[in-house]
């Protein structure tokens, strides 16, 4: 019997499964590489192995069990891409409804600004007109105060000057 080298779950598998889809021994993987011809005297030629068909045959079996993970696989891509372009255009709604309720509250937003600008404007612009008004009536006191000093310094400088005028004309006439 073959199968005495064999330990027995070796056996038990190598007997349940079809002679296609075992793997290769190596004298199988050796006889790939055998060369088309041996080296020696001329003789018929040789036909060199045809490698790609054998390989062919040993995956076919492979790619057939893959061909429904394959549509799986593609169904589950277009389901993915169904459901991507669905989302996109639901974003996209969204987005067009926050653009369009953006607009809608643009006037009334500009409105509360402006009126917002205003009293601010109006509190710096009576807050100015305050210290200005301070600052006059500190002036108009300061000149209320310092006034009659400078009437009685101008009184005395023109007192001063007509009496040097006098002196002059008196000068000048007592002389002539």
């Amino acid at each position: 019997m073959p199968w005495a080298q064999f330990c027995l779950p070796c056996k038990l598998v190598l007997e349940q499964t079809p002679r296609e889809l075992r793997m290769p021994r190596v004298r199988d993987l050796l006889y790939r590489f055998r060369p088309a011809g041996a080296p020696g005297a001329a003789g018929g030629a040789g036909v060199p192995a045809d490698r790609g068909a054998g390989l062919a045959v040993e995956l076919d079996w492979l790619f057939a069990q893959l061909a429904p993970t394959d549509v799986e696989c593609a169904t589950i891509v277009a389901l993915a891409e169904g459901d991507a372009r669905a989302r996109r255009a639901a974003d996209v709604e969204r987005a067009r409804n926050l653009v369009m309720q953006a607009r809608g509250r643009v006037l009334p937003e500009r409105a509360a600004a402006a009126v917002q600008l205003r009293r601010l404007a109006e509190a710096d612009i009576s807050g100015a007109v305050a210290g200005a008004e301070r600052e006059a009536s500190e002036l108009r006191a300061r000149a209320v105060e310092r006034t009659p000093a400078f009437v009685d310094s101008v009184v005395q400088a023109v007192r001063a000057l007509i009496d040097v005028d006098h002196k002059l004309d008196a000068r000048r006439g007592g002389a002539a």
